[in-house]
């Protein structure tokens, strides 16, 4: 047993090694439908852990209550270091849930991965101010991975020059299915809902800013990279 372990650690020191020499933050990440009539527990529960967390000596994490759109009730989402550290330390204790453990008693459904994501900076200028949130979850069509994530980029670049924020964009290591989700942080559904108020001069030279061919084939590039696309709008629990 003690022989698998070691292993096992040096097998994700491996992984920390090779993804994150680079200028990139880990993030672990579920989503998870409650089980009928447990969802205030299971919210309360998410919510412990997260302040255990923080209490270990982590970095902040958020839960996310969806709104409207997809099937999960809750988005967690928590910076780590690397995988290393997350297996040896407290952060798997808290986050890695025991099969048959009582904690599926509040479960339904859930899907969990490790991603790779903005930096810590940029994750916390999005989560502190705002309170609402737009999630969309992308699957890419085979050998699109890489197009789809430099749309997401692009988009991005497109969101800025039209004088709005760009999303967080998070690439799966692994984990479930998505292969790519952004986060998009408002302070109201008011404000959410406005989108832009440019003129469609400015939204046209900002697409070719960012590289589309125009403002109107935004939407039909994405879809020609997609297998399947989730959209999701929920609230910070505080």
């Amino acid at each position: 047993m003690r022989t698998n372990k070691i292993l096992l650690l040096t097998f994700f020191l491996f992984l920390s090694v090779l993804s994150y020499g680079q200028d990139k933050q880990l993030y672990k990440t579920m989503v998870v439908r409650a089980a009928p009539g447990k969802l205030p527990l299971l919210i309360d529960k998410l919510k412990s852990d997260l302040d255990d967390l923080s209490a270990q000596g982590g970095e902040k994490g958020y839960l996310l209550r969806h709104s409207q759109g997809d099937q999960w009730d809750l988005m967690l989402i928590a910076p780590i270091s690397d995988y290393a550290d997350y297996f040896s330390g407290e952060e798997s204790q808290i986050l890695e849930r025991k099969y048959g453990s009582d904690y599926y008693n509040l479960v339904a459904r859930q899907e969990e991965a490790f991603v790779s994501g903005p930096s810590l900076d940029a994750f916390k200028q999005i989560f502190e101010p705002n309170s609402f949130f737009h999630i969309e979850m992308f699957l890419s069509l085979g050998g699109k991975q890489v197009e789809l994530k430099k749309e997401r980029e692009m988009e991005n670049v497109y969101l800025n020059e039209t004088e709005r924020k760009g999303n967080l964009v998070f690439v799966r290591e692994n984990g479930f299915i998505w292969d790519i989700f952004t986060i998009g942080g408002y302070e109201s559904l008011e404000i959410y809902a406005k989108g832009s108020n440019q003129p469609a001069e400015v939204q046209e030279a900002a697409a070719k800013a960012a590289g589309f061919e125009s403002a109107s084939d935004i939407g039909f590039y994405l879809r020609e990279l997609l297998n399947e696309h989730h959209d999701t709008l929920a609230n910070k629990v505080e």
